[in-house]
């Protein structure tokens, strides 16, 4: 027994060489032994000695992963200028650049919002002319159909912006507003509604002159109540400020032919409108203006004389067109065509270029244009110039023609004979849809739609229509890569339409 106590001083040694213990070797009897400090523990039972926290050593690179806990981490070793004012490591520099990096983040997150929250902004509300009873107050148009889901954009913010929009216009003079409920598939809530009509301006509630609210269901018919018996004073109502309307029809009638013309309405808005009505009908017969009107008539009321719809149209197939495969030749929507074509004839303002197919709606805009010209680009009065010119064969051609020529000698009679044979009018439409056919044509690689086959699409419209007459059916023909009609048969081989046609897209 009595060899017990030197056996545990012994292992109590040896347990701290293995744990590098800094306390000092106990010199007094475990019923003596001083209190642990704080920040120590005590091994209880027979194996009574103190064990330190700071004892233990982390690698500086572990030490700089954790957190800062007072005491915990520091080492002797460290130099005194990278402790704080407790005594632990500081990593202040890192922190400090990794905050501002973190900051300049958020900033650009913040940036690239507000940019998107703006452009969305200017798509749901955006003029589209002026008043006709003020021409200082503008007529501004709201479209909830571009509002996004508002999983993607914060409806409040984004009703905030459009509500500080509106006060741009509307703070200096009267403004009509026309409001198109339907479709709304992404409606905001009433209250957010509400709350920002609350938050318009006393000026800009006081200057607005008219609003227009087109059609809607249920969930419009209660909001013009609340807005009717709690919101708008007795004057508002007496003076017929709100107006809601069903149709686009009776918007014409409300507002006018001349004011209802101005309005540019999203494709979304008339694909709504034709399950209402079949077809929008003007309080007053007006004459159509793009389609079915000479080119000394239309081009009289456009820019430099060129038609707004062959003008929309170029633009959009130089934008999308030149690589669409098969483009001329693919349909488009019968029913988005129809709707175009009404547009243009109204004389509304059309972003063709927001149409879904775009390129292919603009191809068969362009072909109906052409193919309703009172006169067509290729009158029959030239089919004699036309049959005088040089037969230039393609490269496919499969047909040997007698008379047949180099092409620059074609292209120098076109350009010396058959040019100054055209009405002016004619030349500025003749000469934008050549230069856009012959950039088709280099891609037809890409489009599959080479010179030959941008003939058999175009030319028909260019001589006002294939009948039954075979003489127009030959003249559409391009001379060596078609067969003859059974009545040109046995005649000399002269040049067409198709064929003058094609030098003209290829030169």
């Amino acid at each position: 027994m009595a060899a017990e106590p030197s056996t545990s001083s012994s292992s109590s040694s040896t347990l701290r060489d293995v744990l590098e213990l800094d306390q000092p070797a106990s010199s007094s009897s475990p019923d003596t032994a001083r209190a642990p400090p704080s920040d120590s523990i005590r091994i209880p039972g027979r194996w009574s000695d103190t064990l330190s926290f700071a004892s233990f050593r982390q690698p500086a690179k572990q030490r700089s992963k954790r957190p800062a806990l007072p005491g915990l981490w520091a080492s002797p070793e460290e130099p005194a200028a990278r402790r704080n004012s407790d005594g632990d490591a500081s990593d202040e520099p890192a922190d400090d650049a990794e905050t501002e990096r973190e900051k300049e983040e958020q900033r650009e997150r913040d940036r690239e919002r507000d940019r998107e929250l703006s452009r969305v902004a200017e798509k749901v509300l955006y003029q589209t002319g002026t008043d006709s009873g003020d021409p200082l107050g503008p007529l501004l148009v709201i479209a909830p159909v571009y509002i996004p889901p508002p999983t993607q954009l914060d409806h409040a913010l984004l009703f905030d912006k459009l509500r500080l929009r509106l006060e741009t216009f509307a703070s200096s003079c009267p403004y009509s507003v026309v409001l198109l409920t339907t479709p709304a598939p992404n409606a905001p809530p009433t209250a957010l509604l509400i709350s920002t009509y609350l938050g318009l301006t006393r000026m800009a509630r006081k200057n607005l002159r008219k609003l227009w609210v087109v059609g809607g269901g249920w969930w419009v018919r209660m909001i013009f109540t609340i807005f009717s018996t709690t919101l708008l004073s007795g004057k508002t109502a007496k003076r017929r400020k709100i107006v809601q309307v069903p149709s686009l029809s009776t918007l014409a009638s409300e507002m006018g032919v001349e004011l209802f013309t101005r309005v540019e309405f999203p494709h979304e808005v008339y694909s709504a409108n034709a399950a209402i009505e079949s077809s929008i009908k003007l309080p007053v017969d007006v004459p159509p203006r793009a389609l079915g009107v000479s080119l000394e008539e239309v081009g009289s009321e456009a820019e430099l004389g060129l038609p707004v719809l062959v003008k929309d149209c170029v633009n959009v197939l130089r934008l999308e067109g030149l690589d669409a495969i098969g483009v001329f030749r693919r349909s488009a929507s019968a029913a988005t065509v129809k709707q175009l074509q009404d547009a243009y004839d109204r004389g509304h303002p059309v972003t063709l270029l927001e149409y879904p197919d775009a390129a292919y709606l603009a191809a068969s805009l362009l072909k109906l244009f052409l193919r309703s010209l009172p006169t067509p680009i290729f009158a029959p009065s030239l089919y004699p110039l036309i049959r005088s010119c040089p037969i230039s064969l393609p490269p496919s051609a499969t047909v040997f023609a007698p008379t047949a020529a180099p092409q620059a000698e074609a292209i120098q009679f076109i350009r010396t004979t058959l040019l100054p044979a055209f009405s002016k009018p004619t030349l500025l439409v003749l000469q934008p849809i050549l230069s856009l056919l012959h950039e088709i044509s280099l891609r037809s690689e890409t489009n599959l739609m080479g010179a030959d086959n941008l003939v058999i699409c175009l030319a028909p419209g260019m001589v006002g229509g294939l009948g039954f007459a075979a003489e127009e059916l030959e003249m559409c023909r391009v001379p060596g890569t078609m067969r003859r009609t059974e009545k040109a048969r046995g005649k000399d081989e002269t040049n067409t339409v198709g064929g003058v046609l094609r030098v003209m897209i290829e030169a």
